[in-house]
């Protein structure tokens, strides 16, 4: 199994598979062995697949075999197997981190909405600021119906926009932009909707936060200057977590996203970060204002469909992106997009401050 753990951390997932595989035939009674072919197996997205080794070795097997059988079934989407798996991981391991966050979604994939929001609860009384369980405690708060509980967690007013003066030695909002689309079109680390990220249907940059281009090393200024602001603006006293997590050490990540026609990004948050935001760099004319489809905006509220039933209302807001529009939020806030139509280009950079 050596061979296989090299392997995986060479980034070779196919030929990892192969070596736990072979490693399966000549211990096939073996839980570790066992376990460890499965998350390959998961690692490379064959979760059905995943399922058998990791139920032959469930008996005998640690928290992580009872995790990793979890994460099979949720990818299955059979929550209920999910979160029993996800249970026996805690049982075995009360520490198991991951099994107690993955806990939450897979319970309301069963719509039990009472449950998650104990276990988020749960999480919120040892942590205050656990960016997933204040999420997931919005998606169960808006399905038990608690309309004034969701509002004053999603206080939608978080939610800050501004248009920034362009920076030094840039004329205008206008030609700023443009040296930005020029360099973020040439940045190698794009990628085609990478699976680990929200976006579908568009283009998916590494870490910019230490680019030497000088637009996006000025467009990293503005940010973490606006994100500054809203620290210093953080009042005393008060008692929503967002406010109250305000970090004394942070550090800055950012990426630029360019989106196609029909991307859009699903519902999703940024779980290891404080404060969100996004510049708009180009905007396309079809993405307006006057659109009763809001196609291409930024909306604010609802998770994922799957975790909600499709009567349910939530608390929601819908911006409409124009260049050189800087919007920053809580990143527990559920964001996406609605996906374009008959649109050109849409760029947009992204980035969060990310507590220590």
């Amino acid at each position: 199994m050596g061979h296989a753990r090299v392997a995986s951390r060479l980034g070779q997932a196919d030929n990892a598979v192969e070596l736990a595989s072979h490693a399966v035939t000549m211990r096939p009674r073996s839980p570790h062995i066992l376990t460890l072919y499965g998350s390959m197996l998961l690692s490379v997205g064959r979760a059905q697949e995943a399922v058998y080794p990791l139920e032959q070795a469930l008996p005998a097997g640690d928290a992580a075999c009872a995790y990793h059988l979890g994460s099979a079934r949720f990818e299955l989407e059979q929550y209920d197997a999910a979160a029993a798996a996800y249970r026996l991981a805690l049982e075995r391991d009360p520490e198991h981190v991951l099994a107690a966050h993955n806990l939450m979604p897979a319970l309301l994939g069963t719509r039990q909405y009472a449950e998650a929001l104990k276990v988020a609860d749960t999480h919120l009384a040892a942590r205050p600021w656990n960016v997933a369980a204040l999420a997931f405690k919005s998606t169960a708060l808006a399905e038990l119906g608690e309309t004034a509980r969701e509002r004053d967690l999603v206080d939608l007013a978080l939610v800050a926009c501004e248009t920034s003066a362009p920076p030094l030695g840039y004329e205008s909002i206008g030609e700023f932009n443009a040296a930005l689309i020029e360099a973020i079109l040439r940045e190698p680390s794009l990628t085609y909707q990478p699976s680990q990220h929200a976006t579908r249907g568009g283009w998916h940059s590494g870490d910019l936060s230490t680019s030497e281009a000088p637009p996006i090393r000025a467009l990293n200024e503005l940010a973490i200057a606006a994100a500054r602001r809203r620290m210093d603006a953080v009042p005393r006293d008060t008692a929503h977590p967002f406010l109250k997590a305000r970090p004394l050490r942070w550090r800055f990540h950012s990426w630029a996203v360019v989106m196609e026609d029909g991307g859009f990004q699903v519902p999703h948050l940024h779980a290891a970060g404080w404060l969100s935001g996004v510049y708009y760099v180009e905007v396309p004319d079809a993405i307006s204002v006057a659109d009763p489809a809001q196609a291409g905006w930024l909306s604010f509220g609802r998770s994922e469909p799957r975790w909600h039933r499709p009567e349910t209302r939530t608390v929601a807001r819908h911006i409409c992106p124009t260049p050189g529009l800087l919007v920053t939020f809580p990143s527990f806030f559920w964001h996406g997009t609605n996906p374009t139509k008959d649109c050109a280009r849409r760029i947009s950079f992204a980035f969060d401050i990310q507590p220590f």
